[in-house]
């Protein structure tokens, strides 16, 4: 294992030369190509209740809150691929995470919950089951859930989504 290079297929590509390649079928995809067909999966969305605020982010998408907005702009100005409530199969149902970001370093999804109701009970219940159900499948806060915070007194800001998309996204 030591004299084995797992870059050997990738690389018959990369170097070969500008004629070959129109012949040849990269069996990797590239970290942009990658990601292009991720973002390209088809999902349905999760739907808004009639009366539901409407809050756009810079690309014109529907988001659910003024922070959701703000974690968006600020993934997409980062240049992070992600899909917004992107159904995830858990024990007993399906969840959908505010986002799923792709991390493209490891080609692993990253899922975001934004915690914005921290002052309600009845929301802090919820949010414990919903927890728990992403546990059932491996992934915890660190290991590829990342939860932010906020209640009335203090509220989500825009130095600590770039501080979480540094730590989670940009090594």
């Amino acid at each position: 294992m030591s004299k084995y290079d797992a870059d050997a297929l990738e690389n018959v590509y990369l170097t070969s030369g500008e004629k070959m390649k129109p012949i040849i079928t990269p069996a990797i995809l590239s970290d942009e190509e990658y990601a292009a067909a991720w973002l390209a999966q088809e999902y349905n969305k999760k739907g808004f209740a009639l009366g539901t605020p409407e809050h756009y982010t810079q690309k014109g998408e529907r988001v659910r809150s003024k922070s959701e907005v703000m974690i968006a702009n600020e993934l997409s100005t980062a240049g992070l691929p992600y899909l917004y409530e992107l159904p995830f199969k858990v024990e007993g149902g399906v969840l959908h995470p505010d986002f799923s970001a792709l991390r493209i370093s490891d080609r692993q999804v990253v899922r975001w919950e934004h915690i914005g109701l921290m002052d309600y009970e009845e929301y802090r219940n919820e949010v414990i089951e919903r927890l728990r159900k992403y546990a059932s499948r491996g992934v915890v806060i660190g290991n590829g859930l990342i939860i932010t915070i906020e209640t009335a007194l203090h509220p989500l800001n825009i130095e600590d989504i770039r501080a979480v998309i540094k730590y989670n996204f940009i090594q």
